[in-house]
């Protein structure tokens, strides 16, 4: 008995010595997980979203990436540089224009109207161009309200108004770029005739259209301002 006794004693003990040092650990490594350690603090991970790589199945291999690191890139672009540039560009455009009125006054017909009216463009022409410059102006009115419709008409008008708003203005910008686009193939197919460069379009240039000098520059069926706009579009 007392020989079982003398085995019994030391096993107990290392048993009891090993429970002992299987169970140190745990407080520790309870305590290095920790919900707001930087391993898993959300600033961190989304610095390393480009980093984060998967597995897909589908030929489009950059769907394994969670977020694209170019995405980022014109979200910053457009949120912060493409604002100002838009907003410089507008604002300095109609600082221009009051500049010149202010300076050079409406310009007048000379000897006014003289009651005689020449036909320059059919029925259809004008129509294709008004269907044209229509959607251009209301494509251009809700392509503003992408870029600059958050930071200035939303506080103004509200979450809902503007959400009203914002949406019949992507519907419009959707649908309307198929006759606008429309419109601008048959302009170029009916006019390309008439808007080939020619030598009245230098001089037409150094009388900056008329705005130079008060005499009326020479011009054609098109002048150099209009072929200029027309190869713009």
């Amino acid at each position: 008995m007392s020989s079982f006794a003398r085995f019994i004693r030391p096993t107990i003990g290392a048993w009891a010595l090993l429970l002992l040092i299987m169970a140190a650990p745990a407080p520790s490594l309870a305590q290095q997980i920790n919900p707001t350690a930087s391993s898993v603090n959300e600033r961190q991970l989304l610095q390393e979203m480009d980093r984060i790589q998967g597995r897909v199945s589908i030929p489009d291999q950059r769907s394994s990436v969670l977020i694209q690191p170019a995405g980022r890139e014109w979200r910053e672009f457009r949120n912060v540089v493409l604002r100002w540039i838009g907003g410089v560009a507008v604002l300095g455009m109609l600082a221009v224009l009051v500049i010149f009125y202010l300076t050079r006054g409406m310009i007048r017909l000379e000897s006014g109207r003289s009651g005689r009216t020449i036909v320059r463009f059919n029925t259809f022409e004008r129509f294709v161009h008004w269907m044209t410059a229509t959607c251009f102006v209301i494509l251009a009115i809700s392509g503003l309200n992408i870029t600059f419709g958050r930071p200035l008409l939303l506080p103004l008008i509200g979450f809902d108004a503007f959400s009203d708003w914002s949406q019949w203005a992507k519907f419009a910008h959707n649908y309307l770029s198929f006759p606008f686009t429309i419109g601008v193939v048959l302009i170029f197919l009916m006019w390309i005739g008439g808007n080939i460069p020619n030598k009245v379009d230098l001089e037409w240039i150094k009388r900056g259209g008329g705005l130079i000098g008060h005499d009326h520059p020479p011009a054609r069926r098109f002048n150099a301002g209009k072929r200029g706009s027309t190869g713009l579009l």
